[in-house]
């Protein structure tokens, strides 16, 4: 008896296990603008230049996103907000 032909099956299988993952840098900072470096002492919200580049990114996105994590950073926190007017989904801020 001849074993039946599995091959398509697990191709299916592997490609339904696919994740794809976005990652989008925060929008610009007072600090920023002035060269000036942060890291994670200087927490500063985005200034009008960054709200405005990550509308812009935004428009590029996907249109399916599942979820979306965030640095509880103000200025990462805020771009995550600002992203999820569009997929409206549970936003979470994970500590990295």
């Amino acid at each position: 008896m001849k074993s039946p032909d599995t091959s398509g099956l697990f191709l299916l299988c592997l490609y339904t296990r696919i994740m794809k993952l976005l990652f989008i840098r925060h929008g610009q900072t007072e600090p920023n603008r002035q060269g000036r470096m942060q890291g994670q002492e200087v927490n500063e919200p985005l200034n009008e230049t960054g709200i405005a580049q990550v509308e812009d990114a935004v428009q590029h996105l996907p249109q399916s996103i599942d979820v979306i994590l965030s640095s509880p950073l103000k200025r990462a926190f805020q771009s995550a907000e600002i992203i999820n007017k569009k997929f409206n989904k549970k936003l979470k801020r994970e500590t990295i």
